[in-house]
């Protein structure tokens, strides 16, 4: 067993640091007109302390397919911590951590057509003190 123990009379562990977070949540709709890479969110929250869950959703053209990258330290000199592919007509869920920046690309075999998707986020982070 590790260190920690009951706290007198009260039955809970005094070993864990009561945390305070923020949870919010924002949806927003997407449109990609090529296959460039576009910044769909973006936080100045520290990433050590963000975790989030949420989904895309990626409505078409038929055939075509979008990527997802989760980049800490911003999507131009960042490092990717997790990357997916969005296939037309379906969503994906996700819970990622430590990271600041979400963009979408389209593919290169996409249609000249617009490519169009929703983003819903769920960041939760601690309260600084």
């Amino acid at each position: 067993m590790g260190s920690c123990g009951c706290a007198s009379k009260g039955g809970g562990f005094s070993c864990c640091n009561k945390k305070e977070f923020v949870q919010d949540k924002l949806c927003c709709n997407f449109t990609l007109t090529d296959n460039t890479e576009t910044t769909v969110y973006q936080t100045n929250v520290s990433v050590c302390s963000l975790v989030a869950s949420g989904f895309i959703k990626f409505c078409g053209p038929a055939n075509s397919t979008v990527v997802v990258n989760f980049y800490r330290g911003g999507s131009e000199d960042g490092t990717v911590v997790s990357s997916f592919t969005v296939n037309e007509g379906s969503c994906v869920n996700f819970t990622v951590s430590r990271f600041d920046t979400i963009t979408v690309t389209g593919s290169e075999e996409a249609p000249a057509s617009a490519l169009e998707g929703e983003i819903c986020l769920t960041p939760r982070y601690p309260l600084p003190h």
